[in-house]
């Protein structure tokens, strides 16, 4: 089978799943020379058995797309987070409902429901990691530190002010900062921006921490948390999750009492957490929801 592939940084799971499976996987051309591109990438749609994106969107404004969809080749689109929120406040602005005649699918069941809310049915396929199940888990330092991912230009989006809060009523506990490299208002010493990091020091980094912290006004699944859980560390989450610990609302005080409930106690590895991971998100596990549903 052959699967032209495009869309987020999250094809990369995609790809090596597929790989593992047989699965020939094809990436569109980015010529420069725009005839030289579409002709190109026509052939490659020509030789396709279907398309897929990793990133949800209405095919029908996406030429390429709307023309794999008349060919009759198998049309896949992966919802993974934001894009449901974007498609959900165009819903409630034109009450258009798209997408009725190809396949969608949903990271997680939370945004399954907010994609049939607008009227689009999809089937839950988790991405994740190639690496789970993950080695065994790091031992926990001795004190407890917090991660966040915080992407330079959405710190709002990702409940900055919450994280800010956070760090300012807890000193003596250090806030990585990952994506990040400093925002131009003062904060507090033990917030400490990491920037952009590779896998193997994000790995690093999960070491030394004790805590992922994930507050964003919106969620898919995020690879991150899976990679926390995986390694054993708490996490702190608005969405709910197994094994995630969830505050009773998204106010300031009840994510307060979450953070301080958790702080009070010393670090602890969540092997539940673990096990539940490297069971339920395995490579084995995908591959035999993209065979039970048919798609590939």
């Amino acid at each position: 089978m052959r699967i032209i592939i495009s869309g987020s940084t999250q094809t990369k799971h995609i790809r090596e799943l597929f790989r593992s499976m047989g699965i020939e996987c094809i990436e569109l051309s980015n010529d420069s020379n725009a005839v030289k591109r579409k002709i190109t990438n026509l052939i490659k749609l020509i030789r396709a058995d279907a398309v897929y994106n990793v990133g949800g969107f209405d095919v029908e404004t996406n030429s390429f797309y709307r023309l794999a969809n008349k060919l009759h080749k198998k049309v896949i689109i992966h919802w993974i987070g934001t894009d449901v929120l974007i498609q959900t406040n165009a819903f409630q602005s034109t009450g258009k409902i798209i997408n009725s005649d190809v396949i969608n699918l949903a990271v997680s069941k939370q945004l399954q429901e907010e994609l049939k809310d607008i009227g689009i049915d999809s089937l839950y396929i988790p991405i994740v990691p190639a690496n789970i199940p993950y080695p065994p888990a790091p031992p926990m330092p001795s004190e407890h530190a917090v991660m966040v991912y915080l992407p330079t230009g959405r710190e709002k989006f990702y409940g900055w002010k919450q994280v800010k809060l956070l760090a300012g009523k807890n000193p003596q506990i250090p806030f990585y900062i990952v994506a990040n490299n400093g925002v131009k208002e003062p904060v507090s010493d033990n917030i400490i921006f990491m920037g952009m990091l590779a896998h193997e020091d994000l790995t690093a980094l999960y070491k030394k921490i004790s805590i992922l912290l994930r507050v964003p006004e919106h969620d898919g699944l995020p690879v991150m948390m899976l990679e926390a859980q995986g390694m054993g560390r708490k996490v702190i989450h608005n969405m709910k999750f197994p094994f995630v610990i969830t505050p009773e609302n998204r106010s300031d005080t009840a994510l307060m009492e979450t953070f301080q409930r958790i702080v009070a106690e010393p670090p602890a590895l969540d092997m539940d957490a673990k096990r539940y991971i490297d069971k339920t998100f395995s490579q084995n596990c995908i591959a035999m929801l993209y065979k039970e549903n048919d798609l590939v």
